[in-house]
């Protein structure tokens, strides 16, 4: 009876997978890299019970611009179709008998399916589409920052500081059979770029910090930094497709800069320094005394506590540059009182009663 079940089992499903399908995709959005194949199928069809894990001999592959078919028998790809248009699906594992010399092939599959208890394929054969549009606007951001070589020319100074910078990608699957061996793989349904990006995004920082530490090697101006963009960003280019597009099937096709400059605590450092400099010249430095006392002026009038006067001197060299200070209290005269021996007190030089003269002159 056994025997007998799998017979019925395995003439079934071969009748049912005697249908020639058409296989067709829709654009897939820009978060979609690959989706598995689904026949086409409408109410009217007589299609309705073939195994989704066979293609019959002869079905039909639409391709359509900026995707790519690829098809899958027993887990090896056996085919890769890049132009678009149809493409005849051959296959000697799923024989039909609207093919040509499909009827005398029917029998060894029958046989087989009976070994396997009369309902198993054969075979399994899928159909992937992939995506080979670029995909847009992936963000990439160095939160921890990149370290380069600093020199500016204006002041002499010569550090090593920390550069951040930020900015979108483009990216495209140009070798569709690497990228599904070695990136995507067997799926069920829909493979989307979730995973890929982060794998993207290491590799491209880690291009981008060998880059950005070439370039400064000798050492760079604060102020040109934004020069060395389209040299980091080609060089980015050139290195990521050079390893990316033979390992893993992808190449970088744009990425662009939305920000790139250095930390706070080091841009705060050169500009400060630059000032420095700028002070060692007497006219800017009394310049810029006059600028801050200036400010300092009517902090110092709203100020109710506390003596109102203040006093500043700057010294260039051993001559006071400028010096405020409040009015000096009014001298109080001097008493220039003396007694004489006579009894008469005088403030002249000789007594007006005796003529005696002042001793202390």
């Amino acid at each position: 009876m056994g025997i007998i079940k799998a017979a019925v089992g395995a003439l079934g499903s071969t009748a049912a997978d005697q249908w020639k399908e058409f296989f067709l995709c829709d654009s897939m959005d820009n978060d979609t890299l690959m989706v598995r194949a689904v026949h086409q199928q409408s109410e009217r069809s007589a299609n309705t019970e073939s195994d989704p894990n066979v293609i019959t001999d002869g079905s039909i592959i639409a391709v359509n611009e900026g995707t790519c078919a690829i098809c899958v028998c027993g887990g090896k790809v056996t085919s890769v179709c890049k132009e678009p248009g149809e493409n005849v699906f051959h296959s000697d594992q799923s024989p039909s008998v609207f093919q040509k010399g499909g009827i005398g092939k029917l029998s060894g599959v029958v046989a087989k399916k009976i070994s396997f208890g009369g309902d198993m394929p054969v075979v399994s054969e899928r159909i992937y589409f992939m995506n080979t549009k670029p995909i847009w606007a992936n963000p990439f951001e160095t939160r921890a920052g990149i370290p380069i070589h600093l020199f500016d020319t204006r002041t002499g100074l010569d550090m090593d500081a920390t550069l951040h910078c930020g900015g979108l990608y483009s990216f495209r699957i140009t070798k569709p059979e690497i990228a599904y061996k070695t990136l995507i793989g067997n799926i069920e349904k829909t493979y989307n770029k979730a995973f890929l990006l982060r794998i993207l995004k290491s590799e491209i920082l880690t291009v981008l910090q060998s880059a950005c530490s070439s370039v400064s090697a000798k050492g760079i101006d604060s102020y040109r930094l934004p020069e060395l963009i389209p040299q980091i960003a080609e060089t980015i280019r050139d290195t990521f497709n050079r390893i990316e597009e033979e390992k893993h099937g992808i190449s970088l096709v744009d990425l662009s800069f939305s920000s790139f400059m250095l930390s706070d605590t080091d841009r705060n450092t050169v500009v400060r320094l630059q000032r420095s400099k700028v002070y060692l010249d007497a006219q800017f430095a009394a310049a810029g005394l006059v600028d801050s006392m200036a400010e300092a002026l009517p902090i110092a009038a709203e100020n109710n506590g506390g003596k109102a006067g203040f006093l500043c001197t700057v010294p260039f060299g051993n001559t006071p540059f400028l010096s405020f200070s409040q009015e000096a209290e009014e001298e109080k005269p001097k008493d220039t009182t003396w007694q004489c021996p006579c009894g008469n007190s005088c403030t002249t030089k000789f007594c007006m009663e005796c003529g005696k003269p002042n001793p202390n002159y």
